[in-house]
């Protein structure tokens, strides 16, 4: 008889096999250093506690692009590897990362992107950061992210056909065993709720999948300078402090959304619109007549 372990790996297999065969057709989570020399791309991390797999995938947009974008909706459409690795129906804690720092201190957008589980008391939390020193807090946030990234890109290469670690182009998945973690890539590893201790404020992940509780959702925050050279943080809920993530595991797909503000319209448009329909210029639609 298969053991619980043995029929998720069967089920998993397949799926790892699939993506070896198609060779170097994926690529890397782009990392955001300074070495990098690109804006870092945002990753999801999936944990499985009860079954001790965790899930990750390269989400293939830059923090730099998803700022200039936070209040567009996005829907990413997940792999089979993540429905083989959600089948066994446990509950799932997920979070969502990325670093910034290629430019350096002299760019304002020196930091890091981090989710956080989305009630009044973690925001809250995460809200603690303002105005504090930079020093000794945002480089060692941005190490975490960095050594998880790496650490996932190393597994994913391993697991997608000995895919390049340098490639940024395309966007990849991985599974990892938690009692067979040779790449130091599953999620408790430097990383769980908290960027490994690094940023022990506030919790980064929601829970989707409890037999008790509803589904949770996270907001996104960029922790950044407040200048350029200057040593505060700057904290910033983005998305205008309504979108989200969440994370639809029976449709396999993973959700930004949230309420977009209307857009005021000018008073002399409004003024104008007045006069022309009490002049009969603006009407309605004649309705056809019955026969």
């Amino acid at each position: 008889m298969k053991t619980k372990r043995q029929a998720i790996l069967a089920r998993l297999l397949p799926a790892v096999l699939l993506s070896a065969a198609a060779g170097g057709a994926h690529a890397a989570i782009a990392t955001g250093s300074t070495f990098g020399g690109s804006s870092g791309e945002l990753f999801l991390s999936v944990w499985d506690q009860t079954s001790a797999y965790s899930y990750s995938l390269d989400l293939g947009v830059t923090v730099e692009d998803f700022l200039t974008g936070q209040s567009t909706p996005r829907t990413w459409v997940l792999d089979q590897r993540f429905e083989d690795f959600a089948a066994a129906g446990n509950p799932l804690k997920f979070n969502i990362a990325a670093n910034n720092t290629y430019q350096g201190v002299s760019s304002a957008d020196y930091g890091i992107v981090t989710s956080v589980q989305n009630i009044p008391t973690q925001i809250e939390k995460i809200n603690t950061f303002q105005g504090k020193a930079a020093t000794g807090r945002l480089g060692q946030m941005s190490s975490a992210v960095q050594q998880r990234v790496n650490r996932l890109n190393q597994s994913s290469s391993a697991q997608n056909g000995g895919a390049s670690t340098f490639d940024f182009t395309l966007n990849l998945s991985e599974v990892t065993d938690g009692t067979v973690d040779a790449h130091n890539a599953y999620f408790t590893n430097i990383w769980g709720n908290n960027l490994g201790g690094k940023q022990a404020a506030a919790n980064t992940t929601a829970t989707v999948g409890s037999p008790t509780e509803p589904d949770e959702t996270l907001a996104l925050f960029f922790l950044h300078l407040q200048g350029p050279n200057v040593n505060k943080i700057q904290v910033d809920q983005l998305g205008g402090g309504t979108f989200t993530f969440a994370l639809d595991v029976a449709n396999k797909q993973l959700v930004w959304s949230g309420s977009v503000a209307p857009v005021p319209i000018p008073a002399g448009v409004w003024l104008l619109s007045s006069a022309l329909a009490a002049l009969g210029f603006l009407r309605r639609p004649e309705q056809a007549s019955s026969v």
